[in-house]
């Protein structure tokens, strides 16, 4: 019995020492998602372009490509926080799990602004009686 909980404590102590000394694998290992710099960049990068697209989509006419970048804005969203959604929720690392929590809700309070966005509104009603609302 002493020789068997003997060897259950090395075997623990083997299996401590391996998680330390072998690098986190899996969804998170390896990758730049470990960072919380990493997920700032990603949300500044996303935020700068969706900028960019609000204020071509207000500025410009009506068409097509309207509805394009109506999607990509979506898109350029959605990307990061659902990424940050799941990061909170799942990472091993507390900071990173914080730092995408705090892009996370940075994210949902930028959706808020823009559907309160009046001009944007305007834009996307007159696009709805356009006939292009069609091809959604």
């Amino acid at each position: 019995m002493i020789m068997f909980q003997r060897s259950r404590k090395i075997i623990s102590l083997h299996s401590r020492l391996r998680q330390l000394a072998i690098p986190k694998r899996g969804i998170f290992g390896g990758s730049d998602f470990c960072s919380p710099t990493f997920l700032q960049a990603q949300w500044t990068k996303a935020f700068k372009s969706c900028e960019e697209l609000r204020k071509d989509i207000t500025q410009s006419d009506i068409g097509e490509s309207s509805i394009a970048k109506l999607d990509k804005l979506s898109n350029e969203i959605c990307v990061v926080a659902d990424a940050c959604n799941f990061i909170s929720s799942y990472h091993w690392c507390k900071n990173v799990a914080s730092a995408a929590e705090e892009i996370y809700i940075e994210a949902i309070s930028y959706v808020e602004a823009l559907n309160t966005d009046n001009t944007l509104y305007l834009k996307i009603k007159t696009l709805k009686n356009d006939s292009v609302w069609h091809l959604l």
